[in-house]
């Protein structure tokens, strides 16, 4: 009975994070050559820790707070509350280190900036994936 317990919660820890991004897709422009980031990369990146891509380049993260995909992601990838995001970027432009990624209301926007944007990241709805911007794999 132990053993399969323990197998059962092995199998949850590995699918938990893509399992509860089910239906969200991190994106990027197409010109951009990443095709793949672990789960650490993308939480960094929209935490701020992590700045550029492997090019030097600035990276462009964005956002959709208000929806409830913002509040998936944020739960999902970056084990923060909505709350809890918005108090840790508010820290930061108070202290001066850091600026709140640039924010946008629908899916449209978001594939609309990436597109017009080679540094940019983001996320949307698996559904509204329409070929203007990459999908990136998540890897553990």
């Amino acid at each position: 009975m132990r053993p399969l317990m323990t197998i059962t919660l092995l199998a949850l820890l590995v699918f938990t994070s893509s399992a509860a991004l089910a239906g969200i897709a991190v994106v990027v422009n197409k010109a951009n050559p990443i095709h793949q980031l672990s789960d650490d990369e993308v939480k960094n990146i929209f935490l701020g820790k992590k700045t550029t891509w492997p090019d030097g380049k600035t990276i462009v993260p964005v956002t959709q707070e208000g929806t409830a995909r913002h509040e998936q992601f944020t739960d999902s990838v970056l084990d923060k509350t909505v709350r809890q995001f918005t108090i840790y970027w508010k820290k930061a432009l108070f202290t001066g280190t850091g600026i709140a990624p640039k924010s946008f209301k629908s899916d449209a926007e978001v594939s609309q900036f990436i597109n017009a944007n080679q540094f940019a990241i983001g996320y949307i709805d698996e559904n509204s994936l329409d070929g203007s911007v990459s999908k990136v794999t998540l890897n553990k």
